[in-house]
């Protein structure tokens, strides 16, 4: 999972690098820039996952601010991802490629929406099974007895397993939901990515082979005659 976090992010950066012609960027920028951050702390996200499931038992308190922090990090990551389709969809509209834009809009909101509602399960469970003591990052103070005495703790203690189990079949239907539409954005990239070679190729051919030494973007266009 962190190596495929880290590849999403290296072919994120590779897309929202500076477009060569010029063309666009006063719409682009904030959309190239949110991608970059956003999902750099998605990925920071993921590897703080795994370290704290590496990590010793630790107290509750800290082990319920690391799960909210990570949730937090992951739905940045989530804005990212939604920005990352937004931005596929306006490069889309330039080639023309009006279905491939159509797509990439509805990934947007289809993953996006997806990942958030699975990350937020995950983490209520988690944080349920912490706190009535039977979570796998189970804190080192009693759990049972220490939650009772906090609004949470005592809801926790009253979802019992009917509660655990519709939560356990919710994730897991999300999860398939995320599956699914991760495996549709997949052929979104390699059909977009098909494209822009093929643009590509036409700028090279074009515009891109009049521009002269130290000059950037499209030649300049000569003034009307009189």
């Amino acid at each position: 999972m962190i190596l495929g976090s880290l590849l999403g992010l290296y072919g994120a950066w590779l897309l929202t690098a500076p477009d060569p012609s010029g063309i666009g960027e006063d719409r682009y920028l904030t959309y190239r820039r949110v991608v970059r951050f956003a999902l750099l702390v998605g990925v920071l996200s993921t590897l703080a996952h795994f370290a704290v499931q590496a990590l010793p038992k630790m107290p509750t308190f800290l082990y319920t601010v690391i799960v909210i922090g990570g949730v937090l990090a992951g739905l940045i990551g989530v804005v990212g991802e939604f920005a990352k389709f937004s931005y596929l969809g306006m490069l889309a509209d330039r080639v023309p490629a009006p279905n491939l834009a159509g797509w990439a809009r509805f990934l947007r909101w289809a993953l996006a929406a997806s990942t958030a509602l699975a990350g937020i399960s995950g983490a209520v469970m988690a944080l349920v099974g912490t706190w009535t003591g039977g979570g796998a990052g189970a804190p080192t103070s009693s759990a049972p007895s220490a939650a009772t005495s906090t609004a949470f703790g005592a809801w926790a203690a009253g979802f019992g397993g009917s509660g655990m189990m519709a939560a356990v079949c919710v994730v897991v239907t999300l999860g398939i939901a995320v599956l699914v539409f991760q495996v549709m954005a997949f052929i979104l990239y390699v059909r977009v990515g098909r494209r822009f070679r093929e643009q590509a190729g036409i700028a090279r051919a074009t515009w891109a082979a009049a521009i002269a030494p130290g000059q950037s973007g499209p030649p300049p266009v000569p003034p009307p005659g009189p």
